[in-house]
């Protein structure tokens, strides 16, 4: 099998937090959450780590982990700028936050050679939701159009804490994804899973229902379906050039919708948890210290520590 590359998606500025929660020490020995994603990514057989990042972070990324991951792999780190855009596309005077993580995914274009997954770095997917993924990946055709989704259940990926971002998913009798809608403010209202619409409408949605946490299984066709719904977004009249992003879920849509790809949707039963606000930072560390005394992970992920230098980035 050809080697199967993990992106890890970790340019987000962190409003909601108040700061880089890429780098919040929440396991019992001061990992962060992307320790777990690196670790459980290669036992369950990925071959390389990409780390996408702002150019501003690669300092604090390389005091953080330097001496950690260094023991057990090499990461590769792309820079995700906001004046890397497609041929066509100048950078808008007003623009400061990143363009989304569809444009984090095409910046890695010219550092991954094979098929590949692409997680959140602040988000914690479970053990065996990398081993569904890389089995998966390894089914897809390396130069074909049919993409891979870790689907999860709504009820668990919510925060207690308020409102956050998820795609819903829909899906046929075979398990191919048939649409997916971004939706930024799904919550729990008196023990009620639903999303708040535009017009502040409350939407229930069954506990069941289907979502995305961004866990996606490509292959390197996807680069060029990128760049070109990029440009297309941007010429298009509701593209506002300060404030709009270019969403995974919100592309792979197109695609579904022009039937130029086909996504097999791979359900996972994992508990996912993540850093959204504050107050989430208290349960994850609860959840973590839980599933290092269940065995889950050993006393520590990086037995052997390497204060080795990180690669510069390509």
């Amino acid at each position: 099998m050809p080697d199967l590359t993990l992106i890890l998606l970790a340019a987000g500025l962190g409003s909601r937090y108040g700061g880089l929660k890429q780098l919040e020490s929440v396991g019992p020995h001061g990992e962060f959450i992307l320790h777990y994603s690196i670790y459980d990514a290669l036992q369950a057989g990925f071959d390389q780590i990409v780390l996408v990042l702002r150019k501003s972070m690669y300092e604090a990324f390389q005091e953080g982990l330097g001496k950690t991951i260094h023991s057990m792999c090499k990461p590769r780190y792309v820079f995700q700028e906001l004046d890397e855009l497609p041929p066509g596309l100048l950078l808008p005077p007003e623009r400061i936050k990143p363009w989304g993580t569809a444009h984090a995914v095409w910046c890695c274009r010219h550092h991954v050679d094979g098929s590949f997954a692409v997680v959140n770095a602040d988000d914690f997917y479970g053990p065996s939701s990398y081993h569904e993924m890389h089995r998966l990946l390894g089914t897809l055709p390396l130069n074909g159009y049919t993409y891979g989704l870790a689907g999860y259940p709504v009820i668990n990926t919510l925060s207690e804490h308020g409102a956050v971002a998820r795609a819903i998913c829909e899906f046929d009798s075979s398990g191919f994804l048939t649409g997916i809608q971004e939706r930024t403010r799904v919550l729990i209202r008196q023990g009620q899973c639903g999303f708040l619409d535009d017009a502040d409408t409350w939407n229930p949605i069954p506990d069941s229902a289907c979502v995305s946490m961004n866990f996606w299984a490509f292959t390197p066709s996807i680069f060029d379906e990128l760049q070109n719904c990029f440009q297309e977004y941007a010429a298009s009249p509701t593209f506002r050039p300060g404030a709009s992003e270019f969403y995974l879920p919100d592309m792979v849509g197109r695609l579904l919708t022009a039937r130029k790809a086909v996504v097999k949707l791979q359900p996972i039963r994992e508990r996912w948890f993540g850093i959204t606000y504050p107050q989430d930072r208290d349960i994850v560390q609860t959840e973590l210290k839980l599933c290092h005394q269940a065995g889950i992970y050993p006393h520590s992920l990086w037995e052997t520590q390497i204060g080795s230098k990180f690669p510069q980035p390509g």
